[in-house]
């Protein structure tokens, strides 16, 4: 089943605020184990807001990254970065903030964009100790004409003015922006661009289910409940575990829904759960399924050649209005809403036939396929 591995959201952007946020550095973070969801070495930055930017969609949620250029190291988080920056112990900054929200930035928007780990090589020209707020400091800073600025907050207040903005830069946040363009191009830090958009495919497979081999001499099918999303380029993301094992259903994606169906019931994913959606009219097991504008329609199955319609929404499933001429273990091809093929079949190998969904009439009867 083929899913949307990013989905496509228009974010809204601030551009007067962007340049000066790029500017803002955030430091010296205490733990905050809780709220990662990723950790692991990679090869650049991109490849890290990307797994991001696919984890935001997902139950696993992401709402920014951290990107460590020593070590390539990605770390990915799920709370608010408003929240994460509260556990910054030193701030720093150009003194002219604009309207940047330093400490607050809305989530998933470039005010988010952040350099972190920085160190200032300039001359300090001043050390302030006892300074109540960063935003003195800031204002100290622009009101004595100097280049930059630190705030240290523990383990006691400190503010230090630099006489030129040179700095280093090892690290960097970006906030997850799915389908968007670049915030902009001066926003860069001094290892990597730091860019919050992706060339790679934008689709990936979700596999639910199913069943491996076991040994020798007899293998037998094992029954699978894991549930995985895979991409070809990016690490695989695992959903919680459906609630019982499952081989021969069905999967399909309804109205942004994930439903399955096996046995006497459908299971919808929800909240990071698996609740049961709806019974089915009667029992299935290796049939298909395709997706209509009135939601799942269950087909055929062993021991049946009826099919039935599963509302997305919940409502009690409904005998369909047509039956198919196709055993067990066959396969279905959405076409569209409407139209829907089915191909082979347990000894009915050789038949291929189009369906309309919405009406009874079958559209192409008897087309065989060698």
């Amino acid at each position: 089943m083929r899913v949307p591995w990013l989905l496509p959201l228009v974010l809204p952007y601030v551009q007067g605020s962007l340049d000066a946020c790029a500017e803002v550095t955030s430091t010296e973070y205490t733990s905050d184990g809780p709220s990662m969801v990723f950790e692991e070495s990679l090869d650049d930055e991109d490849q890290c807001t990307s797994i991001c930017d696919a984890y935001s969609v997902t139950p696993i949620g992401c709402t920014f990254a951290h990107w460590t250029s020593v070590g390539g190291k990605c770390r990915l988080y799920n709370e608010p970065l408003s929240e994460y920056l509260s556990h910054c112990l030193l701030l720093g900054g150009p003194p002219d903030l604009g309207d940047c929200p330093v400490t607050n930035p809305e989530d998933s928007s470039c005010d988010g964009l952040r350099e972190s780990d920085r160190v200032y090589d300039g001359d300090v020209a001043e050390i302030i100790e006892n300074t109540i707020t960063w935003e003195e400091c800031a204002e100290l800073c622009n009101l004595n004409n100097h280049k930059a600025w630190t705030f240290r907050s523990e383990p006691r207040t400190e503010c230090r003015l630099y006489t030129d903005s040179t700095k280093r830069c090892l690290s960097s946040i970006t906030p997850s922006i799915i389908g968007s363009k670049p915030c902009s191009s001066n926003a860069t830090t001094t290892t990597t661009t730091a860019t919050t958009t992706s060339t790679m495919d934008n689709e990936g497979l979700l596999i639910v289910g199913g069943a491996r081999l076991g040994g020798a001499p007899a293998p037998r099918p094992e029954s699978l409940s894991s549930v995985e999303l895979w991409h070809p380029s990016l690490p695989s993301c695992f959903l919680p575990d459906l609630p019982r094992s499952m081989y021969g259903h069905t999967v399909e994606l309804a109205d942004d829904r994930i439903i399955t169906c096996l046995g006497e019931t459908c299971e919808v994913f929800q909240s990071g759960e698996w609740p049961t959606l709806v019974n089915t009219t009667e029992p299935r097991s290796w049939g298909s399924s395709t997706v209509t504008n009135q939601g799942v329609m269950l087909l055929g199955g062993d021991g049946t050649k009826t099919t039935e319609v599963i509302p997305s929404t919940g409502e009690t499933a409904r005998p369909g209005a047509f039956d198919i001429r196709h055993a067990r273990i066959h396969c279905t091809i959405n076409i569209s809403p409407k139209i829907a093929v089915i191909t082979g079949g347990r000894d009915t190998y050789d038949l291929v036939t189009e369906y309309n969904t919405v009406h009874t009439d079958l559209r192409s009867p008897f087309v065989n396929h060698n």
